[in-house]
């Protein structure tokens, strides 16, 4: 699988949550479900540290399997707090008063600030309707961690 890495912010949130919502305990079978190499990125995340893409799978899995159970709507509202919780103020009012449209125009340009390595994304609008198209993201279709799940849960 072709190398591709991601931004410290998605561990930081991913621990925020988890301080905020989650028994020590919990926590504590979060990261075993983690290979030990990547336990540290949820452990102690680093807001400017690059992680392997491997390590947000394993830890996005080990969440899912820990916390939402394998239910795909509490998987799915768990990635909304957290995502919540990585938006910068800053953010959060522009996207008040922006239309959706602006903002999904600027998913290209995040991607590029969270992530390197392997998938493009880009933003076709026709209509009226703004769409996100991913390409060459070998992690939507990983079996391993899920990931073509998740990816399913996107669109």
């Amino acid at each position: 699988m072709a190398r591709s890495e991601v931004k410290g912010p998605w561990f930081v949130a991913m621990r925020a949550w988890l301080d905020a919502n989650a028994s020590g305990e919990v926590s504590a079978r979060v990261l075993e479900r983690m290979p030990a190499e990547h336990r540290g990125a949820l452990r102690e995340p680093l807001p400017s540290e690059w992680y392997p893409e491997e390590a947000l799978a394993s830890a996005l899995a080990a969440v899912d399997a820990e916390i939402a159970r394998g239910d795909r709507e509490a998987f799915l509202a768990l990635m909304e707090a957290c995502t919540e919780i990585g938006l910068s103020r800053f953010f959060r009012v522009l996207l008040r008063i922006s239309t959706p449209g602006f903002v999904l125009r600027q998913v290209p340009t995040m991607w590029r600030q969270i992530r390197r390595g392997a998938g493009e994304v880009e933003v076709v609008e026709q209509d009226g309707i703004a769409e996100l198209r991913y390409r060459a993201f070998p992690w939507f279709e990983d079996r391993a961690t899920s990931c073509s799940r998740w990816a399913a849960c996107a669109r």
